[in-house]
């Protein structure tokens, strides 16, 4: 959406100098000459700093906010997610802080719900909806004596971006970090994280895993989230919880036919 050419190729060699600070890729990993799919599918850390150049950081900022990022979510009443963090835009002046923020380190801090509704929004094709569990409350026999107010939605990316985006977590699930997620059954559209912390237990830094995405890719009924805590990577930890969770509901669904 910022006119960028995703097949542009960027030479990744694991890491990167920005204002005298080096970046590197997962475990130091050098991924070669990729372009976005593969930046996207290897997790790629220095394609995304020099990305965030390119865009700026305005709209990346702009974006994540827009997505849910850094609001509170009321989930249902007295039933609110926490708002997380997001950098000022005044600190996103540095390119030090920029960088940590274009693959989502640094001072960003978000939740699991915030992070379904922007794995919602590439599934709804660049509608974002704010994540609700409550849509009413009713009497005994099921009748809604108060339904709440009806869920705004609105654009947010171009049906061409979330297109490409799907088939850029598609190959994730395929052949990258997500490989460990892929569902013996159709196909997933997905995007891993490994959160630095900060905190050091016995002498190893404590990280945390994230696998993100929805189930099937090309008809998504739904985005699974799953997050682990002290993890070895998102991929690792939690890619087999969101197979397992997704194979449960192809054979849930194929039983369900089958009755009828």
């Amino acid at each position: 959406d910022s006119g960028i050419n995703p097949e542009e190729i960027f030479s990744c060699s694991g890491k990167l100098e920005v204002d005298k600070n080096i970046f590197h890729c997962f475990e130091g990993k050098a991924h070669g000459n990729i372009n976005m799919e593969k930046a996207i599918a290897y997790s790629c850390n220095t394609y995304f700093i020099e990305l965030a150049k390119k865009v700026g950081a305005e709209k990346i900022y702009n974006l994540s906010y827009n997505v849910g990022f850094s609001k509170p979510i009321e989930l249902a009443p007295e039933m609110i997610a926490k708002k997380g963090e997001l950098p000022s835009k005044e600190s996103l002046k540095s390119e030090r802080v920029l960088a940590n923020f274009s693959f989502g380190q640094g001072r960003l801090m978000t939740t699991p719900i915030q992070v379904a509704g922007l794995i919602n929004t590439v599934a709804s094709k660049g509608i974002y909806t704010e994540p609700k569990l409550v849509e009413g409350l009713v009497d005994e026999n099921l009748n809604y004596v108060k339904k709440f107010d009806k869920v705004t939605s609105k654009r947010v990316m171009s049906q061409n971006c979330t297109n490409l985006l799907k088939e850029y977590m598609k190959a994730s699930a395929e052949y990258g970090t997500g490989i460990k997620g892929k569902p013996n059954n159709g196909t997933a559209a997905v995007k891993t994280g490994t959160a630095q912390t900060g905190i050091k237990i016995d002498g190893r830094y404590v990280i945390q895993g994230w696998y993100a995405g929805f189930y099937p890719a090309d008809n998504p009924k739904y985005s699974i989230i799953v997050f682990a805590e002290d993890a070895k990577g998102g991929g690792e930890s939690c890619g087999p919880a969101f197979k397992k969770i997704a194979d449960d509901i192809y054979n849930d669904m194929k039983e369900i036919l089958e009755m009828q």
